[in-house]
């Protein structure tokens, strides 16, 4: 609802400047448009305080500072709610301890039939679901709805009832985030998440942080999912490898983020996740992106040997790591991994080296840059940390044998090593044509605004970005020239 639309005070501006013979004109055409507008001012609620200042203040009060109920509301309350709540479609914040839903908490027992609120109600977004909460949630849940996105921070007997019957109460649902929090006792529910996911058979787009086999096989044979985010936990390979998934798992499946504490984890998924060799492998799957569940910023490294499992992916567009994690790897297997992917148009593989006690971080070169530009022609996007100190190998003219790129707009090259901003500000604008500056903004973030030779880097990234505009506008000059010819 808009609660900057002072219906009141419009009404007066009008009224202030309308000729007296209009009024009644007036009045017929807001009687006309009160239903339409009406339904557009509830279509969207931020949260569900409209729906309690439709109830008169006196139904409550306290009693030693805590909020009590002096009078249930009256049959006539419950119908002025329902008129408005019929309107809802989309509820983006359950405000879960806001003094509103304390309030409704406190009328919810006196509700009388349908229990369901909220008939039209499509979306609910950012909930979380805590015990004493969920006479809110029920009220909101129904046929009606296609988007879900549901955090559960309590596990409790009611908790578990609740989370059990949504697949039967929400059976129409699309799209849908059903998570754990981390304060619940994720183990304790994923027999009851996994309930609710077995009866959903409509899914596109889905998150997940724990299901069993019997939800992991159920999902992969939806023919509708296309977008799949999963958070696996160290067992979580080994339990689920005894799953039989059937010739064609996940036969529509185009976007993967997958959730894990190391990539270690995340290859022995994919290892022993049953692929069909002409479904998910070839024809499907776009898009991977791998996350660090516990966003350790650059503290994590990971050989890039370990994402080999990545390569049966063929048609892979795009493949981000998470992107302040260390990746270790040397101009070899940065070839190898590029040979694999060759329809690759964004590869986010790293923005951060940093140094780890005890573990020696491999970096690739300008060879393995180039190799990589050569083998994948249609990259967008890429981020990778190089090590560009030694340049003087490389012809200027004609740098990397002439390999080119005219289609790489965003290159992101973390702390990347340099030393002579004009030699690599040349070099990147011959290979990289539609280049127009190296994006920087992961400086002002950590770990790289940790680090020691900060300004001392950041000063050198300033003036290669200023050599790339300058030989930009040379560039353009030539072709300007050319053409007048």
């Amino acid at each position: 609802m808009h609660e900057a639309l002072l219906i009141t005070e419009i009404f007066d501006i009008i009224c202030q400047f309308a000729a007296p013979g209009t009024l009644a004109n007036f009045a017929r055409t807001c009687q006309a448009f009160k239903e339409l507008s009406l339904d557009e001012l509830w279509k969207h609620l931020d949260t569900l305080v409209p729906l309690v200042s439709l109830l008169p203040a006196s139904l409550w009060g306290e009693l030693g500072g805590k909020m009590i109920l002096l009078q249930p509301p009256s049959l006539d309350h419950w119908r002025l709610i329902q008129k408005y709540s019929s309107r809802v479609t989309v509820i983006r914040r359950n405000t879960n301890y806001a003094r509103a839903v304390d309030q409704l908490l406190l009328v919810a027992p006196y509700s009388p039939p349908p229990s369901c609120m909220f008939p039209k109600l499509k979306v609910i977004l950012s909930s979380m679901v805590l015990q004493e909460r969920t006479p809110i949630l029920r009220w909101m849940t129904g046929a009606s709805l296609t988007r879900l996105e549901l955090v559960v921070h309590d596990v409790h007997e009611t908790t578990h009832a609740f989370v059990s019957s949504l697949g039967t109460l929400c059976p129409n649902l699309t799209t849908v985030l059903l998570v754990c929090g981390f304060t619940a006792e994720m183990g304790s529910m994923v027999g009851t998440m996994s309930r609710a996911i077995c009866q959903w058979n409509h899914l596109v787009r889905a998150t997940f942080n724990v299901l069993d086999a019997s939800a992991y096989k159920h999902i992969s044979q939806l023919r509708s999912l296309t977008t799949l985010k999963l958070c696996l936990s160290d067992g979580a390979p080994s339990r689920l490898q005894e799953v039989e998934l059937g010739p064609a798992p996940f036969p529509a499946l185009i976007d993967l983020t997958i959730t894990v504490d190391d990539t270690s984890v995340f290859a022995a998924w994919l290892c022993h996740l049953r692929l069909s060799p002409v479904n998910l492998t070839c024809n499907s799957l776009e898009s991977i992106y791998l996350d660090d569940f516990h966003s350790r910023y650059g503290w994590t490294t990971v050989r890039l040997d370990e994402t080999y499992p990545l390569l049966a992916f063929t048609r892979l567009r795009s493949v981000a790591f998470h992107e302040l994690c260390t990746i270790s790897m040397d101009d070899h297997a940065l070839e190898e991994f590029a040979a694999g992917l060759p329809l690759l148009e964004v590869l986010h593989l790293s923005r951060c080296i940093s140094s780890v006690r005890g573990e020696k971080v491999a970096m690739p070169t300008l060879k393995g840059l180039f190799q990589l530009v050569k083998i994948c022609p249609l990259l967008t996007e890429l981020s990778i940390v190089i090590d560009m100190e030694q340049s003087e190998w490389v012809d200027l003219h004609y740098p990397g044998d002439g390999v080119c790129n005219h289609a790489l707009s965003m290159l992101i090259l973390g702390n990347s090593r340099i030393n002579d901003p004009k030699r690599v500000a040349l070099i990147l604008g011959a290979v990289f044509t539609a280049l127009e500056r190296v994006d920087i903004e992961d400086w002002e973030h950590v770990p790289l605004y940790l680090l020691e030779d900060k300004e001392t880097s950041l000063l050198l990234w300033h003036q290669v970005n200023g050599y790339l505009s300058d030989f930009a506008i040379v560039r353009e000059q030539e072709r300007w020239r050319r053409r007048i010819m």
